[in-house]
């Protein structure tokens, strides 16, 4: 019995290789972005692009995903305010490349409020892998009356090697 005690103590107690952290391993490598400027896929003249990386100071500088580096995108929120109460909006989460219509990687409806506001969160638990030379786009479309509809978003990730 104390045999078998002593190998489960050992392994319990042995060294874990090294498998690679999956999230961050510094503040510096933490993102929060802010859709501030018009999409560059074609055929999309509503969405914006997550572009601009807000400090932790408030200042805002452009996004600029190193060589040999990812943006792991973990979340996105979008808000449309001044829409018809009841309506339905359709929420997009786009990646691809500038020039291209750019790949839905998420989706949400939403019926408006009375407030006249819809809200959505995109929580990717996965995390979306976005490599130098791809942008992040968000959407928005009132599916009830049309037209463009005017929002906000913003997104959460972090910078990591990619393999």
């Amino acid at each position: 019995m104390r045999r078998f005690l002593t190998l489960i103590a050992l392994v319990l107690l042995a060294p874990v290789p090294a498998l690679g952290l999956l999230g961050p391993t510094k503040g510096s490598q933490l993102v929060t972005l802010e859709a501030s400027a018009p999409c560059p896929y074609t055929a999309r003249a509503n969405a914006r692009v997550l572009n601009t990386v807000v400090g932790p100071d408030g200042s805002t500088q452009p996004l600029v995903i190193p060589p040999k580096r990812l943006l792991v995108l973990t979340d996105a929120s979008l808000s449309a305010a001044n829409q018809p109460a009841g309506d339905v909006m359709a929420f997009q989460l786009l990646v691809g490349a500038p020039g291209t219509t750019g790949e839905l990687v998420d989706f949400r409806f939403e019926d408006v409020r009375s407030s006249g506001i819809a809200t959505i969160a995109f929580p990717e638990s996965n995390g979306i892998p976005v490599r130098a030379g791809s942008v992040v786009c968000v959407d928005a479309a009132n599916l009830t009356h049309g037209g463009s509809v005017v929002f906000i978003g913003v997104g959460h990730g972090y910078l990591a090697p990619d393999k």
